[in-house]
């Protein structure tokens, strides 16, 4: 049993380092072009995030002006949708959330 258990707690520490690694976008800087929508935007704290994916990985896109987020309130997901930003890494605070 002790054993068994070994083997998940170490399954799960080397399934988390990888997680954590894939947080890592392979590319980053800016980026003008088309993107797919996974998640439908939400308002948090006065701005909207949608969830989208772009060259095959998933960014959060954060929109915050008034217009911009009366723009992309109809979004839905599997839209294909026209962005034009900036590609970050995502802050250490908030890696855990994201991942």
């Amino acid at each position: 049993m002790a054993a068994a258990l070994a083997l998940v707690v170490g399954a799960g520490a080397v399934r988390s380092a990888a997680a954590s690694h894939e947080l890592r976008a392979d590319r980053l800087g800016r980026f003008a072009g088309w993107a797919t929508v996974v998640e439908e935007p939400r308002r948090y704290a006065g701005a909207m995030r949608a969830l989208v994916e772009l060259d095959g990985e998933r960014f959060e896109a954060w929109v915050r002006g008034r217009a911009d987020q009366l723009r992309i309130a109809g979004w839905r997901a599997g839209d294909r949708v026209e962005l034009a930003g900036v590609r970050s890494v995502v802050e250490p605070d908030r890696a855990g959330r994201v991942a």
